[in-house]
């Protein structure tokens, strides 16, 4: 076996040409020119002495992405904690999406195996300048190519490169082989062999023992260096997590003490607008000390088994004192920003920057800090739960404080955008003005979009609401509102003309002609089209659910059903079933549809005959007693109404005009085989005086302007 296999590898070596040889010549200058380059040093021409510490490869890694390697050891460290730099860097490349037939070992840096080694950096460029957007280019190998040559080496460095080449992995199918059990792998063999007694089994279970060992070893230290590089990543978080805190809690006391003391003190602003600016900044502060003073505790006495999450759970008892915050944060951004146009206030800035404490820093960057901190909660504990194996005891109260600070980050986003759509609103409200401005600060309007497009040297404003459209037109610095439209009777439509370019037509329901026409740029015009479709959405009513299907029976059952249904007909005196299945039931009472049960007679009423003629005696039911017939049903009494109630219809009924009657929410949407022009001419008589307030005589005696109208205003034009 060690023959063919010695066999098959030379077999390899030989097919590895020259012109192969020089292409990774070419690759190898190509990556020390791509490091050297990103880095900013100067290697030498023994990349793998050059890499066995790992510090070079570590800084490349961080160089890509920061958070790809969570320490690196100097030089002067233990020689096992430089070969832990090696495993950081092949973690963070199997991070970034390097394939693992691309990755070397780390004891090919130490034999010298530099094809291994290059593949994997050049792999690394690769995903570096194509998906990470890296920006140092991979050099053109084109190019050096014709630097490079086969015969600067010597023939036994030429035979090591082909050797390695000849012995690089390929990629596998990705595809899991089953376990197949030992006594039918030996029964696969056999029959490879040529037969059970051509193997000699007991000579090489020794051999397979051994193969096993090792890969078992090689898993354990796979799984074991991973771990490492967990507990690493989690001392970093931890101690990041700390350092942020600390700096985040200073900046809240510096804002309080220097900013918010001061100008009190000096009484630039008043009172209420002193509220305004700073909100409850003071309880966010005092909300997290507490959570400063247990991370200090916690970390100090830092070891891989020390835990985070009970700590982070507290965060979600913030929220009341964030939310109140958030909520006020568009105001005071505002009032900031209008302060910092009076000249008094803006040196009153400028002295407090000079503050060390404030490090140069203005009045929004720390009014926005509460709202910063939230998402940075999020990364850090993210990153934390991330690098901590399951079987950690903080494993299951990290992944709950995570999902509670991702539920407090969302309230306070949807909180933040509520104000200020609210605070949009307030400004829109104060600028519209004419009869057919609505109010814009009712509870439960929202803004989806606004924007103002210029058509013949007029401003027009196209303001999109949670139930309406409004249509205005700028006017000495206000809008002056044209139409209000409900959000079910409109419509947005793009596209391209040849005259005027890419429009956007608002169109109304009853309308054949668009009512507005605004230039827009393509991507414009389709976010309208599709904030308009989810508005609409929105208050679209919930689709009704579906009944449940009647079970289906199966013959036997249906028989027996059947045979129990004439039993009980043949036993019943009438003669008529008195117990129905519920198909029967149903059939029963679909036939007798609005109908109401018999009354008892009045004593007005003549009773039935005492007497009635003797059955033949030759017909088959004179052995069926009969029933008395049922007293007559009283005729129901007219409306005092002339005309058919709406209320009372059935299906296909008539008017007094001969037409068949509608009712007036189904002739909104016009039914099919009705004239959309005379839509009115199918209502009841009560329901068309209730919708126009006149009778049919004097609608016809109208002009037909007039009649058009008020069609027009019910929504049957």
């Amino acid at each position: 076996m060690a023959y063919a296999c010695g066999t098959l590898r030379m077999r390899n070596v030989e097919a590895i040409s020259a012109v192969q040889v020089n292409e990774f010549l070419a690759k190898r200058a190509a990556a020390r020119q791509w490091i050297e380059r990103s880095l900013g040093v100067q290697l030498g021409e023994d990349l793998c002495k050059e890499f066995r510490s790992g510090i070079v490869l570590c800084h490349l890694c961080r160089l890509i992405d920061e958070r790809s390697v969570p320490v690196i050891h100097e030089i002067d460290s233990h020689p096992f904690k430089l070969k832990e730099n090696v495993f950081f860097f092949l973690g963070a490349c199997e991070d970034f999406g390097v394939p693992k037939h691309r990755l070397f070992r780390v004891t090919d840096l130490e034999q010298n195996r530099v094809v291994p080694v290059v593949m994997c950096i050049e792999s690394l460029a690769d995903i570096a300048v194509k998906q990470l957007n890296f920006v140092t280019p991979f050099p053109d190998m084109a190019k050096l190519a014709s630097e490079v040559n086969e015969g600067k080496l010597s023939r036994e460095e030429v035979q090591q490169l082909r050797m390695q080449l000849a012995s690089l992995k390929e990629a596998t199918s990705g595809r899991n082989v089953p376990r197949v059990a030992s006594g039918v792998l030996k029964m696969k063999i056999a029959l490879l062999a040529g037969g059970q007694n051509k193997v000699d089994f007991a000579k090489y279970e020794k051999g397979y023992a051994r193969f096993q060992a090792l890969y078992r070893a090689h898993k354990t230290r796979e799984r074991y260096f991973k771990l490492v590089r967990d507990v690493a990543y989690r001392d970093k978080v931890a101690h990041e997590l700390l350092q942020t805190e600390r700096d985040y809690c200073a900046n809240l006391l510096a804002c309080t003490e220097v900013y918010q003391a001061v100008l009190e003190s000096k009484k630039l602003v008043s009172q209420e607008e002193m509220q305004t600016l700073f909100g409850n900044i003071k309880e966010v502060y005092a909300a997290n000390c507490p959570l400063l003073q247990s991370l200090e505790d916690r970390v100090a006495h830092w070891y891989p088994q020390q835990s985070l999450g009970d700590i982070m759970l507290t965060i979600g008892a913030f929220a009341e004192a964030y939310v109140k915050y958030v909520v006020n944060l568009a105001q005071s951004i505002k009032l900031s920003t209008r302060l910092a146009e009076n000249d008094k206030f803006s040196q009153f800035v400028k002295t407090c920057k000079e503050d060390p404490r404030v490090r140069q820093l203005d009045l929004q960057a720390f009014l926005i800090m509460p709202v910063q901190r939230v998402p940075r909660y999020v990364l850090l504990v993210q990153d934390l739960f991330k690098h901590t194996w399951q079987e950690h005891q903080d494993y299951e109260r990290l992944k709950e404080a995570l999902s509670t600070i991702r539920e407090l980050g969302k309230a306070l986003n949807d909180k933040k955008r509520d104000a200020e759509n609210q605070a949009t609103l307030r400004e829109l409200d104060s600028q519209l003005t004419g009869k057919h401005c609505p109010a814009l600060l009712k509870e439960g309007k929202i803004l989806v979009r606004a924007g103002t497009f210029t058509v013949k040297k007029y401003e027009i404003h196209v303001v999109l609401l949670s139930d309406m459209v409004i249509l205005g037109k700028a006017s000495k610095k206000k809008i002056k509102a044209k139409n209000c439209i409900p959000l079910g009777q409109v419509d947005f439509k793009c596209g391209n003309t040849n005259d005027s370019g890419y429009l956007m037509a608002v169109l109304q329901t009853g309308k054949k002609k668009p009512i507005l026409c605004v230039p827009v740029a393509p991507a414009d015009g389709n976010a309208w089209v599709a904030d308009l479709v989810a508005a609409k959405q929105k208050i679209a009513p919930a689709p009704q659910a579906a009944a449940p299907a009647e079970p289906k029976l199966s013959a036997e059952e249906t028989l027996l059903q059947k045979s129990q249904e004439d039993a009980l007909c043949k036993t019943t005196p009438s003669g008529s079933c008195a117990v129905l299945s519920p198909r029967v039931s149903q059939r029963s009472s679909s036939k007798h549809f609005g109908r109401s049960p018999s009354p008892s007679p009045s004593p007005s009423q003549s009773p039935p005959p005492a007497s009635s003629p003797a059955p033949s005696p030759r017909s088959p039911r004179s052995s069926v007693p009969t029933q008395p017939p049922a007293p007559p049903t009283p005729e129901p009494s007219k409306p005092d109404v002339e005309g058919p109630s709406i209320d009372n219809v059935c299906p296909g009924s008539l008017n007094e005009l001969g037409r068949e009657i509608f009712a007036f929410d189904k002739l909104k949407y016009k039914p099919a085989g009705v004239e959309n022009a005379s839509l009115e001419l199918h209502l009841s008589h009560q329901e068309f005086v209730a919708k126009f307030k006149v009778t049919r005589e004097k609608y016809n005696k109208l002009p037909a302007w007039k009649r058009t109208q008020l069609k027009q205003q019910q929504g049957l034009y």
